[in-house]
């Protein structure tokens, strides 16, 4: 999370907020949750078989999921965890430079006292 904030600065964010949370899903079966899984979205890795696959497979990859006990439960239940990042931040108002000597054009001069009188009509 940390990474993301950081990169949000870098992008000319300010004040960025980010918090997590994992979100638990559980299936009686492992029919049901591939089920679930197909109907949440498709693989897009680029390196994903692009083929068809058989029904021996699909029973293969249902007996493996089955048997995982990493993936059951207290309940005997099969479980999915994902973790979801949310994230927010402003786009900061832009700052003239200050320097021994400057050039701010009639545009920046504007937007410097329009944010002025914005802050100063936000603190009473």
């Amino acid at each position: 999370m940390h990474d993301c904030g950081d990169m949000l600065v870098g992008a000319g964010f300010a004040e960025p907020v980010m918090d997590m949370e994992r979100i638990t899903l559980t299936f009686s079966s492992a029919t049901r949750m591939l089920e679930e899984l197909r109907g949440l979205g498709r693989n897009l890795h680029r390196n994903r078989y692009s083929g068809l696959r058989t029904r021996l497979w699909r029973q293969r990859l249902q007996h493996a999921i089955s048997e995982d006990s990493g993936m059951q439960s207290d309940d005997g239940r099969l479980q999915l965890t994902f973790e979801v990042i949310y994230g927010h931040a402003f786009k900061p108002t832009p700052r003239i430079a200050v320097r021994g000597e400057s050039t701010v054009s009639l545009q920046q001069m504007r937007q410097a006292l329009s944010a002025s009188k914005a802050r100063s009509g936000q603190e009473r």
